[in-house]
């Protein structure tokens, strides 16, 4: 796995709140119209949001990052299974500002949410990533996931079938 990644000194990664949810909410909302990363296809609103940060714990945070006042993307880990055997699994999610791409962004995120997962004691982190986001799966392998499977044809968006592959990083 590769060292922590190094932030730029003008950027800050924190735990979100409340007030966070706006932002993330309209980084999330930028994918789910535009591209294939996550296969929800109506977008959300803010009260959605709000009321899925409300319901986060230390087991399943959700970080944001920063660039002065600006919410530049963040990244979460939820609950894989709400079945009691899956409770130290948890899914990964990383979602940058689209104007921010390519500047090692989700480097650091995907490095802190790591660090926060071993914090949770989280034994093995899962990510179901869209085969066609080469970019995210690659940036997940150079973190030591591996994929473990791949279902084909299960999400239908933009009048198209897409594969998910399954990705994951046993912690300890």
């Amino acid at each position: 796995m590769p060292a922590v990644a190094e932030l730029p000194a003008e950027f800050e990664i924190r735990p979100a709140t409340i007030h966070d949810a706006a932002a993330v909410s309209s980084i999330y909302n930028h994918y789910v119209v535009h591209t294939s990363s996550t296969f929800q296809t109506m977008t959300e609103s803010l009260a959605d949001r709000q009321q899925w940060l409300s319901q986060r714990g230390d087991s399943h945070p959700v970080i944001v990052c920063q660039h002065h006042d600006q919410i530049v993307g963040w990244a979460a880990l939820s609950v894989f299974s709400p079945r009691q055997a899956f409770a130290r699994t948890a899914e990964v999610a990383i979602y940058l500002d689209d104007q921010w791409l390519g500047r090692g962004l989700g480097k650091c995120l995907l490095s802190r949410i790591i660090e926060l997962g071993r914090q949770a004691n989280h034994h093995v982190l899962v990510s179901a990533i869209c085969t066609e986001q080469a970019a995210s799966l690659k940036l997940h392998q150079r973190f030591g996931f591996t994929e473990t499977g791949r279902l084909h044809q299960v999400g239908w968006k933009f009048d198209r079938w897409l594969d998910l592959a399954y990705l994951q990083l046993t912690l300890d």
